[in-house]
């Protein structure tokens, strides 16, 4: 494929154009044909290409997303956003850096940026499992109010279970599905899950809500039913235990999934049932993860 004007070399462009004699004065309309081919376009670029995007979460990106927000042809056609942590692999104690940035960035522009997009459908928070981002976190979802939000996702993620309980009641007419991927809550010290979870039995028109990798102060959290609950819990509630590899017999990870096999009536019963045998076991890290039940 040739090269486009805008990829060739300055120099190069330089020489081409030093060929037109200058009382023609070429480089005007030049620079008139690319900005408005630029403008001409925007309609359908934002239409194509501009459904969804992901930043690393800092001051110029809250800045993009400000300028987005304000443009008429991106603004509603922007229905799927991922932020995630800063991170530079070449730079020693990157969390320390993606948390330095973040707490640079204005909560309050980035809150209303995300709420005036017309069609933001999906948000996903990404790689912010190091300690001191439960605060920020906990303050942007407070200032969120996305009358359109149907996914929430939270990847490798900590929180403090009560902002992020305020977040789901406050969405809880039009949320349907929920992925939490190794959300760690920190506080309270009792309860965090269960009230999680309780805030999750408001959820009007639910399609899916998965839990993978669900931990408590870095422990895994295990829901778990009572002996007696037994068959009845696994009626409502799929636990998937995952392996690393066939030589491996030590579970990496376990997944909580409703909506699989369940009728619509049965959310509520299965999000308590869930509830009720929640459990924190010792987690052991190492070359083959584990976890090993509680004494009874």
């Amino acid at each position: 494929m040739a090269p486009s004007l805008p990829d060739l070399p300055v120099e190069l462009i330089n020489l081409t154009l030093s060929f037109i004699p200058k009382e023609e004065i070429a480089i005007i309309p030049v620079r008139k044909a690319c900005r408005a081919l630029a403008s001409k376009t925007m309609e359908i670029f934002a239409r194509e290409y501009f459904s969804l995007g992901s930043w690393c979460l800092r001051p110029g990106a809250v800045s993009a997303l400000t300028g987005i927000s304000k443009n008429k042809f991106l603004n509603p056609t922007l229905e799927d956003i991922t932020l995630f942590r800063y991170t530079n692999e070449y730079e020693y104690g990157s969390e320390d850096s993606g948390l330095s940035l973040a707490r640079r960035v204005d909560i309050k522009e980035l809150g209303q940026s995300l709420q005036t997009l017309a069609n933001l459908r999906s948000l996903c928070l990404a790689d912010f499992g190091f300690r001191g981002f439960e605060k920020f976190l906990g303050d942007l979802l407070a200032t969120l109010s996305l009358p359109s939000i149907t996914d929430f996702k939270l990847l490798e993620i900590i929180l403090h279970s009560c902002d992020l309980q305020n977040f789901i009641t406050l969405h809880s007419n039009t949320i349907k599905t929920v992925v939490f991927d190794k959300l760690d809550l920190t506080a309270p010290a009792e309860g965090a899950w269960s009230g999680l979870l309780s805030s999750l039995t408001l959820l009007k028109d639910v399609k899916l809500i998965r839990i993978r990798e669900p931990l408590k102060c870095g422990d895994v959290v295990r829901f778990e039913p009572e002996v007696k609950n037994y068959y009845t819990f696994w009626r409502y509630v799929d636990w998937n235990t995952e392996y690393e590899c066939d030589c491996d017999s030590s579970p990496s990870y376990a997944e909580y999934r409703l909506g699989t096999d369940t009728k619509k009536e049965d959310w509520t019963r299965g999000l308590e049932l869930m509830m009720a045998g929640s459990r924190t076991v010792q987690f052991f890290g190492g070359s083959s993860s584990w976890i090993r039940d509680p004494d009874p």
